[in-house]
């Protein structure tokens, strides 16, 4: 299957984390991805590094000349990929293993949608499950009704 699916990551700082970040994207069920570590210099070294010793070739390393802050670090991810989707993944993120299947999934059910999402579960530095005041509240602002929908479409 050849990719579908970039997990864009824009990193500033926090190479544990990152490495987490990385394995989660390599111990997908799918393997219809590749992924992008975008450096945007917050870190004192150590991040091309890193990528190389993961040895694995779908896993690409790009520094930008200087520091283009977060949102610039996301769109330079969105302008070098090259797949029909793209996910942003923060460095201190971790993706459950089958994450790319039920994007695709929905990605596949839906062809006209410009965006596609999943839930996500708040967890600590250690991996536990966290409050998080900010994503409780988002979740209150979630749409009641079918899970798999188009926003606009009934």
């Amino acid at each position: 299957m050849s990719e579908r699916i970039t997990f864009a990551i824009p990193f500033h700082r926090g190479l544990g984390y990152l490495r987490e970040a990385i394995e989660s994207v390599r111990a997908q069920r799918c393997d219809a991805w590749r992924c992008l570590v975008l450096d945007d210099r917050g870190e004192a070294g150590g991040v091309a590094e890193l990528v190389a010793g993961v040895g694995d070739a779908r896993i690409s390393y790009r520094a930008n000349e200087v520091t283009l802050g977060i949102v610039g670090n996301w769109n330079r991810a969105l302008d070098l990929a090259s797949t029909e989707l793209v996910t942003l993944l923060h460095a201190d993120d971790r993706l459950l293993p089958e994450y790319c299947d039920v994007i695709l999934a929905l990605a596949d059910a839906y062809p006209r949608a410009v965006a596609v999402c999943c839930d996500a579960e708040i967890i600590d530095a250690q991996g536990r499950p966290r409050f998080s005041l900010a994503d409780a509240v988002k979740r209150l602002l979630v749409p009641r009704g079918e899970p798999w929908r188009i926003a606009g479409e009934s």
